[in-house]
């Protein structure tokens, strides 16, 4: 099931289903006077100790503001130099970085920066066949090495937002679609699946985190069989809004459906345009389902919601369309 990007500020409503804006990504951040750093650590099991390939996959959302020299950490696997393991980070230039750890500790820097504020695809792999070490920007190649290792992994835990051997998590950060993978995916198969939902049991996932439903529990889910969650130590606010929804209560939404209903920008602050592709009337409610406005739309319409609080609203057609969007 095909799903629309947070950064491409776009929805459709078609015969095809298309799923909504997600409230749940994991917030990353440092520590505090009183607070721990807040960042997932889950236990090394057999499904996530690779002797040959892999593929670290997930969504990161980097706030603008300087990085003053730390690299960023996503998904690490290490806790010395000779335990081995696997590293999914960002450069101190901003930069995809991977690692992939044997008696060695290589490591391949992408070409192109990563942007702030904005959700970004980043994934590193590597491939024992080749000896090839690869990492990728929104489904991309952005960089590749061929340090031909044997790689293995003797670390206890998985950290997700922190360094493998200190627990340092440098900055405030957010990550969606966490995906590790035991094959080395293409840069197709890469490109193709990024923005779609996964069921958790595709061949090759060892970890799956889409943080639905999670709230703060202190818990996350691993989607897979494999029962790889991990935990946290909340130290604030651990959840915002994502890239992807892919919990059950909202997937019957817009099933079996003609009608076009187009939303941008989405999140918007001031102004909203909506496009349908037949005359209709559409609601705005609020995510409690109480009506603050309805209209007629032939075509379409700039709405302003610059009075509204900031939130999650529904516009739903009364042919039974329905499109989340976002106020901020």
């Amino acid at each position: 099931m095909k799903k629309l990007l947070l950064s491409s500020l776009f929805f459709t409503a078609t015969s095809v289903l298309t799923a909504q804006l997600d409230s749940s990504a994991f917030n990353v951040t440092p520590s505090s006077p009183g607070n721990p750093a807040q960042f997932i650590t889950a236990p090394i099991t057999p499904s996530l100790q690779f002797t040959q390939d892999f593929t670290l996959e997930c969504w990161v959302y980097v706030p603008s503001t300087p990085f003053s020299g730390y690299e960023l950490f996503l998904i690490e696997s290490y806790s010395s130099g000779s335990s081995g393991g696997y590293v999914l980070r960002l450069s101190q230039t901003n930069k995809v970085k991977g690692y992939a750890m044997g008696a060695t500790q290589p490591s391949i820097i992408g070409n192109t920066t990563v942007p702030f504020n904005t959700w970004t695809h980043v994934a590193t792999t590597y491939n024992s066949n080749s000896g090839e070490l690869k990492v990728f920007l929104n489904g991309v190649q952005d960089g590749v090495s061929t340090p031909n290792i044997s790689i293995y992994n003797n670390a206890s835990f998985l950290k997700i937002g922190a360094r493998g051997d200190d627990n340092a998590a440098t900055f405030a950060l957010s990550l969606d679609e966490v995906r590790i993978w035991n094959v080395t995916k293409t840069e197709a198969e890469i490109a193709n699946a990024m923005n779609n939902c996964l069921t958790g049991n595709e061949a090759g996932l060892a970890l799956y985190y889409d943080f639905e439903n999670e709230l703060s529990s202190g818990i996350v889910t691993d989607k897979t069989a494999n029962n790889n969650d991990g935990t946290y130590t909340s130290n604030g606010a651990t959840y915002t809004y994502g890239v992807f929804d892919c919990a059950a209560s909202n997937l019957s939404l817009n099933e079996n459906k003609t009608i076009q209903l187009d939303v941008f920008p989405n999140p918007a602050s001031d102004l909203i345009n909506v496009s349908i592709s037949q005359p209709t009337t559409i609601t705005i409610t609020t995510s409690t389902g109480q009506i603050i406005r309805e209209l007629a739309v032939d075509g379409n319409a700039t709405i302003d919601v610059s009075a509204f609080t900031n939130g999650i609203y529904f516009i739903k057609t009364i042919e039974g369309q329905t499109v989340k969007f976002i106020k901020h």
